[in-house]
């Protein structure tokens, strides 16, 4: 059997506890405060990621809504865009449809326009051919003694001019000088010469001189221009007034759009 050496026992204890002792002094308490150290730092670093995902959630959500109102903003600026590309569109054809049909006004009141003056100038060269075609008929039939009677028919004419046309021209050649320059298409005689300065000498009572020209375009008769006043019963004035109506008619005629010009 064994012997128990009983003091050996309770030395041993006693040294095992003293070293329980020192090594919970000197190992186990810096061990479990490292540990305790260890775990708080964990918890600690738990708690910042538990907080930053928290944050990243909430910046998400942020986010999310932020990026779902941006794509209605997106959406509203190019619903805006679109509408006013549409519009302005829509201003651009109006604007050239004005443009155009402007353009096409103008283009027809220029047609009209010289569509008038093409008339005109065809109605004006129409009537001119006629006049002179008649004035060479005329000119080939009318004779010397034709023309005397035109001289004649001047004189007589001055002659029963009224009282108050008389009174109107002597007043008219109180300051003038006393000269008539007359236009003939043939030589005047001397007795024709006489006649025409005694007429109208005792038309505007003075003696009156004359100047006498020759104008074979005339054709016949005369013209006699006193002070501001002209007598004038030549077949070129007549064939003249003959040209004007059958300008009038060939206006109201022949070109009635015309007729009111």
């Amino acid at each position: 059997m064994f012997e128990l050496d009983l003091p050996t026992i309770v030395f041993q204890i006693i040294n095992f506890l003293l070293l329980a002792v020192v090594l919970g002094k000197l190992l186990f308490n810096p061990t479990v405060r490292v540990v305790k150290e260890r775990t708080q730092q964990v918890e600690g670093m738990l708690a910042e990621a538990e907080k930053k995902r928290e944050e990243a959630e909430r910046l998400r959500e942020v986010f999310t809504k932020r990026l779902g109102e941006a794509e209605k903003e997106a959406e509203r600026i190019i619903r805006q865009a679109r509408e006013r590309m549409n519009l302005e569109r829509r201003e651009v054809l109006e604007r050239a449809q004005r443009q155009a049909e402007e353009l096409l006004r103008r283009a027809r009141e220029e047609m009209e326009e010289e569509r008038r003056r093409v008339v005109e100038r065809f109605r004006e060269e129409m009537a001119d051919v006629i006049i002179e075609l008649s004035a060479e008929v005329v000119r080939s039939a009318i004779t010397e003694g034709v023309h005397h009677d035109l001289v004649a028919s001047l004189c007589s004419d001055l002659w029963h001019l009224g009282e108050s046309e008389v009174d109107t021209y002597r007043r008219a050649m109180a300051r003038e000088a006393p000269t008539a320059f007359v236009t003939t298409p043939l030589p005047l005689s001397e007795e024709e010469r006489a006649m025409i300065a005694d007429t109208l000498s005792s038309l505007v009572d003075r003696r009156v001189a004359l100047e006498v020209t020759e104008d074979p375009s005339l054709i016949a008769g005369l013209k006699v221009k006193i002070a501001d006043t002209v007598f004038d019963n030549s077949l070129r004035r007549q064939l003249t007034t003959i040209r004007e109506k059958l300008d009038q008619e060939l206006k109201s005629a022949a070109f009635p759009e015309f007729s009111e010009s």
